[in-house]
């Protein structure tokens, strides 16, 4: 059963020291939790998690030990839909966003609807996503987009950086049952600027 933890860490120009561990987090879902994803806000911190049925969310006021997690929602309260991939944050003019992916965007030939990436704005006093802020960051056109990076650049521009994984539903090389849709191995470099409304 996997199992997240936060360290905290000591680094004197040389060499990184361990100093202290958070508690362990889990869910009784299969595997567990894993490939965290940390940012801070508001003076709290935040950690989105994976699990092979649905994202996770853990909350935290001194970044080391974090309450019970609880699944990712839309602010009308329906789960977002994210499942067995990664999630990550993006943080832009102040405002925390997630980016991910999910079912029900069309995308149920992708394998685990790992394609669109979207985002959508983080509203931290109620920690739940904003619906209508949801935004289409990277296209779906068949190939799966599930392991992702987001690099801040600066306080207003962040990039989302990801690459089409050639491979169909069934995980197999089809390329055919892929190229339909229009992927071709492309890489993507996704520049997130401004205010987003």
């Amino acid at each position: 059963m996997g199992q997240v933890a936060v360290l905290r860490c000591g680094f004197d120009g040389e060499t990184l020291s361990y100093k202290a561990h958070g508690n362990f987090m889990s869910v009784m879902e299969p595997r567990g939790l894993c490939e965290p994803s940390l940012a801070s806000g508001n003076g709290r911190f935040y950690l989105t998690l994976r699990n092979d049925v649905k994202g996770y969310l853990a909350v935290s006021e001194d970044g080391l030990n974090y309450g019970e997690p609880i699944p990712w929602h839309f602010d009308d309260g329906q789960e977002i839909g994210n499942y067995n991939t990664q999630q990550h944050w993006l943080k832009l003019n102040g405002k925390l966003f997630l980016v991910y992916t999910r079912r029900g965007l069309n995308n149920d030939h992708v394998f685990r609807h790992r394609a669109p990436l979207v985002m959508a704005e983080f509203d931290e006093e109620n920690l739940c996503l904003i619906r209508e802020t949801e935004r289409i960051v990277v296209p779906e056109r068949g190939a799966r987009l599930g392991n992702f990076g987001v690099t801040p650049i600066n306080s207003k521009e962040s990039w989302v950086v990801v690459s089409e994984w050639m491979q169909n539903n069934g995980g197999g090389r089809n390329l055919g049952a892929i190229e339909k849709y229009g992927a071709n191995n492309t890489f993507f470099i996704s520049k997130v600027t401004g205010d987003i409304n």
